[in-house]
């Protein structure tokens, strides 16, 4: 990979040059392409083996409460970054390094893939309210697996579209009425257990609900 990369890499004006290696690298040592690699790529489409680097993307901040969200788009081959948010003027972009779940899981993913410690606004709140938050971060990633059950969504789809609803509630509360990709998803998953029992009219509502 190391060479691969330093191949492309001489392909570069010198000017993009300067800017890939100017990139921050957390995992320095003997291969510092692959650690810039493996500390900025972004995957091209969800669960992509295969990563971009950028100029500019590459350097949009974490937050545990984005207020963007990067997204690629296969047929004009380009990244791009929606706001998922109100954005003002001069407010810093920031999209989300991390898989969700509690504080202590989220901070330590991104200090070991990433070697800084979060103080976004989530992470930053007062002792009592972290826990609250907590407890909904787990109460999400819980969820998440069982509106995902495949056999639970053949068996009990009732079940599932009630959790759904609970989860929208928790997500509101957690991501302070702005949930971003993680409404698009729910909605999505909501929508797939219309589908696979034939409920067109609630498909319907769904879709529109996204749109």
């Amino acid at each position: 990979m190391e060479k691969q990369i330093a191949t492309e890499l001489r392909k570069l004006l010198k000017d993009a040059q300067r800017q890939f290696l100017s990139l921050h690298n957390n995992f320095p040592g003997k291969q510092p392409f692959s650690g810039i690699v493996r500390t900025n790529a972004l995957p091209c489409g969800s669960g992509s083996r295969i990563g971009g680097i950028y100029p500019t993307i590459s350097r949009i901040n974490h937050s545990c409460l984005p207020n963007a969200h990067n997204s690629w788009d296969s047929a004009s081959g380009h990244e791009n970054i929606y706001a998922v948010r109100f954005i003002g003027a001069g407010e810093e972009i920031t999209i989300s390094y991390d898989h969700g779940g509690p504080s202590d899981e989220r901070r330590r993913h991104l200090k070991d893939a990433f070697d800084f410690d979060c103080d976004c606004s989530i992470c930053s709140r007062q002792l009592d309210e972290l826990q609250q938050s907590d407890e909904r971060g787990r109460e999400i990633t819980r969820l998440d697996s069982e509106i995902g059950n495949a056999l639970r969504v053949l068996q009990s789809p009732k079940d599932c579209l009630k959790d759904c609803q609970v989860m929208l509630q928790i997500l509101e509360e957690e991501y302070e009425g702005s949930p971003g990709v993680h409404l698009v998803r729910l909605y999505y998953d909501a929508f797939q257990i219309s589908i696979v029992h034939d409920d067109q009219a609630r498909a319907r509502a769904l879709c529109r609900a996204v749109i």
